[in-house]
């Protein structure tokens, strides 16, 4: 479980990285 808690984790901070990116550039 802790493995799949770590995945999401990850994504959603790479997800957030991406908005912050996308925000900036526009």
């Amino acid at each position: 479980m802790k493995k799949v808690i770590k995945w999401v984790g990850l994504s959603l901070l790479a997800l957030l990285i991406c908005i912050i990116y996308i925000g900036t550039y526009f």
